[in-house]
């Protein structure tokens, strides 16, 4: 009967998991008409923004905003047929001015709620915000939240795993079964606890996205409705999941017998392999382009994690001492499991790491992405945690196979010591990769190829002078002015003796001065560096003064063009994929030749190699 039903768990858990169809993470405003920092001549009647994604259709708020922050009313909000586009139709009668719109969207697959503003002008000039955007950033709760689900998942698998190993491990001793039974109960009495509290902490996760959702609506109201969104429909197949596992738990320690208990433990398995199925689909992976393989590797990274980390904390608690002293049957279990634990630690460090560069690859951009920001600078701690910890599982892996020989000394406290540090660092890794789960990917359109700059050469006889100037890359920020004065009488007009550019926007705002740029430089070059704020159409009057006393001005006009999202390269703009690309290829590489060097030993042990080296010398 629990047979069958174990079966028809699995089935279910399988067609759950097909059924929920694989979604994008993180909204991103792609674009927005007008632009960002765009100076209108007339007052638009929509305004048009258009994201990554479909948005979820309850949880989205766009707000317009005038010069004094405070919210027009009378907007209408109207989404798309495909959910991409979000257009906010204005009022008729909107005044003239400068306004900011800021908008605030939920993820519909992992929860996160992304926000953003822009501004425009609409027959005048652009002036700062009247507000910040909607803060969006992952916080200290958000990641210590996410920490501890993620902590008290990788637990259970390895937990588990080490409990499945010890009911089909060969024990020595003058009662090998009451030595199983006494390591199981060690390692079976804290699942019920730990899944129980990952399902408390999971409710918490639910009520902190409820907080953070755009609108008025109660705590109790928007929970109702996330559970409606795809990210609450997979984060209840996780608590159901993981309730499961904590009744299997308790079951487990009720019953006896060996063969009920590992169909409770593979039965618990199941379940946490669905756990680490429904979480990767609700997280980064199911963004990136062939989002299938993506989800794959991330539900492997977990339970390959799970298995390695969760299994050294299982093994911690088996062999804590007593008293100051290591329990009696120490030499015993570690006999019985050490081999099986050094090859199922070893594999599952191996599928981590492999899974991991290909996550890297996915979510980080650049090196820039990577220097740059907070998700990067997580990785990088989470990566020489693991690295550092991987270090100590190597000796704590070689002390194992040691003591587990029958000619070793007697076991000591050094090694389950320095596998309490081991998993102590796992467990430190663990808070940067809970900030990883609640930050945005360091993939966004800032990292992606810079646009060409368009920078038109504007020129004006002016008497003798020739003036030519040039705005680089003439778009919203920091531009460069350069003027050229060249006379076309060939040295005997007088010389040039200061340049001065008089720069505006076409629509100036009441109480804007000019702004009077001087440049510096010598014989007929003059540069200067300046701030545009806004897109839209300019003029300029150079204003060139000559040395008798002459002012030539020549009045000139271009259009400014919005500022490019890329940010300028810092560090280096290489691409992080190929990297993680030739680092897997490497690491499969040298788990081959792993693979060939331990397949030579085990043949030569059996005699193999030794018996067809007689042989062929016998020959000769």
């Amino acid at each position: 009967m629990r047979q069958r039903a174990f079966r028809a768990l699995a089935a279910g858990l399988g067609v759950f998991v097909l059924a929920v169809p694989v979604a994008q993470a993180h909204v991103t405003l792609v674009g927005s008409t007008p632009a960002d920092a765009t100076s209108l001549e007339q007052v638009p009647r929509q305004v048009e923004l258009r994201f990554n994604e479909a948005l979820s259709s309850r949880f989205r708020q766009v707000e317009l905003l005038d010069t004094g922050g405070h919210v027009v009313k009378g907007t209408t909000l109207n989404a798309s047929a495909d959910g991409h586009r979000l257009v906010l139709t204005l009022p008729a009668k909107l005044a003239r001015g400068a306004y900011e719109v800021t908008w605030e969207a939920l993820s519909a697959d992992d929860g996160h709620v992304s926000g953003g503003a822009f501004v425009f002008g609409a027959g005048a000039a652009v002036g700062p915000p009247p507000r910040s955007a909607p803060a969006t950033d992952a916080t200290t709760l958000d990641a210590a939240l996410r920490w501890a689900v993620l902590s008290l998942l990788l637990f259970l698998i390895g937990a588990v795993v080490m409990a499945l190993v010890l009911t089909g491990a060969r024990f020595g001793g003058a009662d090998p079964e009451a030595t199983r039974w006494h390591a199981l109960g060690r390692v079976t009495r804290p699942l019920a606890p730990a899944a129980g509290l990952a399902a408390l902490v999971g409710l918490g996760v639910l009520a902190r996205e409820a907080t953070t959702v755009p609108g008025d609506a109660g705590l109790i109201a928007a929970s109702t409705r996330l559970l409606g969104e795809r990210w609450g429909v997979l984060w209840a197949g996780g608590e159901v999941l993981m309730i499961a596992v904590a009744l299997l738990a308790v079951v487990a320690r009720r019953d006896p017998e060996r063969r009920a208990a590992f169909r409770l433990l593979l039965g618990m398995a199941t379940l946490l392999v669905g756990v680490c199925a429904l979480r990767a689909m609700g997280g980064h992976a199911a963004v990136v382009p062939h989002p299938a393989l993506h989800v794959i590797a991330a539900a492997a990274h977990l339970l390959g994690a799970g298995i390695w980390l969760g299994g050294v904390v299982a093994f911690t608690v088996l062999l804590w001492p007593v008293a100051g002293q290591l329990r009696p049957d120490a030499r015993i279990v570690l006999r019985g499991i050490r081999g099986r634990f050094s090859w199922l630690a070893g594999g599952s460090l191996v599928v981590a790491a492999f899974t991991g560069l290909v996550a890297a690859g996915a979510q980080v951009a650049s090196i820039d992405a990577l220097r740059t920001t907070s998700y990067g600078d997580s990785l990088i701690i989470k990566v020489v945690l693991m690295l550092v910890a991987a270090s100590i599982g190597l000796v704590n892996a070689i002390l194992l196979l040691r003591m587990g020989r029958e000619d070793a000394p007697a076991p000591t406290l050094r090694v389950p010591r320095l596998m309490a540090i081991e998993a102590a660092l796992g467990v430190c890794a663990l808070l940067a990769a809970g900030q990883l789960t609640a930050s945005a990917p360091a993939r966004g359109p800032e990292f992606g190829v810079p646009r060409p700059v368009h920078a038109p050469l504007l020129a004006r006889q002016v008497q003798d002078v020739l003036i030519t100037t040039e705005v680089r890359p003439n778009r919203v920020g920091t531009n460069v002015i350069t003027v050229t004065t060249p006379s076309t009488r060939r040295g005997l007009g007088s010389p040039v003796k200061s340049v001065v550019a008089e720069i505006r926007p076409k629509l100036v705002a009441a109480g804007v001065p000019v702004r009077r740029v001087r440049l510096r430089g010598a014989s007929d070059r003059w540069t200067a560096g300046t701030q545009l704020n806004s897109a839209g159409d300019w003029t300029v009057s150079v204003v060139v003064l000559r040395a008798d006393g002459a002012r030539l001005v020549a009045p000139l006009a271009w259009k400014v063009e919005p500022a490019d999202r890329v940010l300028p390269v810092k560090y280096s703009a290489r691409r992080i994929g190929p990297i993680a690309t030739t680092l897997e290829w490497l690491l499969a590489g040298a788990v081959l030749l792993s693979a060939i060097a331990i397949a030579v030993r085990w043949w030569l042990r059996r005699g193999g190699g030794r018996g067809t080296l007689s042989g062929s010398f016998g020959r000769v």
